[in-house]
């Protein structure tokens, strides 16, 4: 769950890059009071992960979150072929 200025702010269902929201988890406290908002989300490739609201709600949040990892893996894969023009499978076999 989360409030801002008193509403309440629902998040699932919503989708943040790769990521689904399948449902609030549980409210994580902070000390001096307070808490985060806890969500189960559920990535493309299937992982699914329980993250604070504010890694992928907020645009200016340089740790946002926007997969479970899959992408910098697929990033990583893709310039591997880039550079290589082959994949580490094809020079197995």
């Amino acid at each position: 769950m989360h409030w801002r200025k008193g509403e309440y702010i629902d998040e699932t269902g919503n989708k943040y890059g790769r990521l689904f929201v399948v449902e609030f988890s549980h409210m994580e406290p902070r000390t001096g009071g307070g808490g985060r908002s806890m969500w189960l989300i559920k990535c493309e490739c299937g992982t699914e992960k329980v993250v604070p609201r504010s890694k992928f709600v907020y645009p200016h949040n340089r740790s946002k979150t926007v997969s479970c990892g899959c992408y910098k893996r697929d990033l990583i894969i893709e310039r591997n072929i880039a550079r290589s023009g082959t994949t580490r499978k094809n020079r197995d076999t």
